[in-house]
């Protein structure tokens, strides 16, 4: 084996071990501090958005947490259309996220709604576009 084979492979293996695996689980932050205006962090103590990460990632599968997620976003059509982009496109509808709880609904920014579901703004987007 050439020298260089050698020395890269060394410093491969220190590299390895000198770095935490890249593979994150899926979980709750604990970190979360919402600084958008509705003060979503405040709403929301961190011992429920534990209960509600766990209620959902227990469903049996991808269709029961689809159809959970929906029931808790709300649809309105926008009221009136600017038309801000060169292409002529608007968006024609906002979103509005909850979060459930036995005896309220929370209402709470996209960012703390993927956060606390540990879903990603793609899917939410899937979501929104299913009839």
């Amino acid at each position: 084996m050439p020298q260089d084979a050698r020395l890269w492979k060394v410093i491969l293996e220190i590299a390895d071990a000198a770095e935490p695996p890249t593979k994150r689980r899926k979980g709750v932050r604990h970190d979360i501090n919402c600084k958008c205006s509705m003060k979503c962090g405040e709403k929301v103590d961190i011992d429920a958005r534990q209960s509600i990460f766990n209620k959902f990632y227990s469903m049996q599968n991808k269709n029961q947490q689809d159809i959970y997620l929906q029931c808790l976003i709300e649809t309105r059509n926008i009221k009136q259309k600017h038309k801000r982009n060169p292409d002529g496109e608007s968006r024609s509808r906002s979103y509005s996220y909850f979060l459930s709880f036995p005896d309220r609904r929370v209402k709470v920014c996209q960012g703390m709604f993927t956060r606390i579901h540990a879903v990603s703004l793609d899917r939410l987007k899937v979501l929104n576009t299913k009839p």
